[in-house]
This record gives structure tokens, C-alpha cells and sequence, in this order.
């Protein structure tokens, strides 16, 4: 009996133990916490920051300080969402992605910069069109995680993410003064 117990703990633990799915290299939003984020990747730049260099690239990340930081119900410590700068941009062919899966966006200030948006599976690519490459690679949380934010006073999106899980905010009545009649403003100089 006691060789089955250890095999059935063993792979529980491997289980548990598996990276999350989606991420990258086993880094999750919502689920993976800085000391994940340490074990792949080492130890931040500096003490106090969130980015850390590796051999291929360059990655900052975005950690919870206390709960509903960025509208996200996660305790301190959970990644929230990170964007990996590679060292040696790819181009576009070379990630070979479906373009009809992604939403694709110019950027609002630099025309030559375009972002191709898969929402669901909380992904952006920065593609730079003039140079032909992916310059950076952002991963926030997918839209199944939608149940996750916090309440309403607390829908700040991720960093990066543009509210792109957001659901749109019911605007007020605006409601104007009512000016008494027979009685006007003064005119403007």
C-alpha cells in the first residue's frame, strides 16, 4: 500500500509542479509569483526592480503589491502580466502566426509600428515594419481569466494591456445646469 500512496503523492506533486499553461518558458499571469519568475529566470537586474536579462532577452515583469493591484484579484507577488524583449529580434515569418487569429493594431504614434492582439489567450506582439521584426512580446491575462478582476471602483487594466479585457464601462447621463431664465452670462473678453 505504501509504494502505491508514494506513487499517487509523486504525481500529484508533478502535477502541481508543471509549468501553467500558456506563458512563456512557464511564466503565467495570474498564476506564477516573483519567486517562479527567479527560479527561471534569476535574480532582477536590481534589488528593488522587476527586470531581469538573460542570454536571449530582456524581461520585465509586473507584480501584484496588494490585492486588486491593476483589477486583478491575486495576492502580492502574483505576475500580472510581462513583456520579453528579445536580444535578437525575430521577424514575423519566423513565429509563423496565423495572422487571421490576431487582431492587428497601428500603433497611435509611431506609424511603423503595428501590434498583432490575440485577447483571448492574452498575447501582443510588437512588430516593427520597417525593420521587419518583432521587437517585444507582452503577455497579460486571457480573457477566460475575466472572473478573476476585481470590482467595478477597481477596473485599472494591466500595465500594457489597454483594457483589452475590460468590459466597456456604462457611461453616466451627463447632466448640465440649468440656467434660470431671463438672465444671462456675462460675455467673454
Amino acid at each position: 500500500m505504501k509504494p502505491l500512496l508514494s506513487i499517487a503523492f509523486a504525481s500529484l506533486l508533478a502535477l502541481v509542479s508543471q509549468p501553467p499553461a500558456g506563458g512563456w518558458r512557464g511564466i503565467a499571469p495570474l498564476r506564477s509569483t516573483r519567486a517562479d519568475v527567479e527560479r527561471l529566470l534569476g535574480r532582477p537586474e536590481s534589488e528593488s526592480g522587476s527586470v531581469y536579462v538573460t542570454e536571449g532577452e530582456r524581461v520585465s515583469v509586473t507584480y501584484s503589491l496588494r490585492p486588486c493591484d491593476y483589477g486583478w484579484q491575486v495576492p502580492p507577488g502574483t505576475v500580472v502580466s510581462f513583456f520579453v524583449h528579445p536580444k535578437q529580434p525575430p521577424t514575423l515569418a519566423d513565429l509563423k502566426l496565423d495572422e487571421k487569429k490576431y487582431e492587428r493594431r497601428r500603433d497611435l504614434h509611431i506609424e511603423h509600428v503595428f501590434y498583432y492582439i490575440d485577447r483571448a489567450a492574452g498575447i501582443n506582439y510588437t512588430f516593427d515594419s520597417v525593420r521587419g521584426l518583432v521587437t517585444g512580446v507582452e503577455y497579460y491575462p486571457p480573457l477566460k481569466t475575466k472572473a478573476r478582476r476585481c470590482g467595478p471602483s477597481s477596473q485599472a487594466a494591466s500595465p500594457g494591456e489597454a483594457d483589452a479585457t475590460a468590459e466597456p464601462a456604462a457611461q453616466p447621463a451627463v447632466k448640465r445646469p440649468v440656467r434660470a431664465r431671463g438672465r444671462r452670462r456675462p460675455a467673454r473678453p
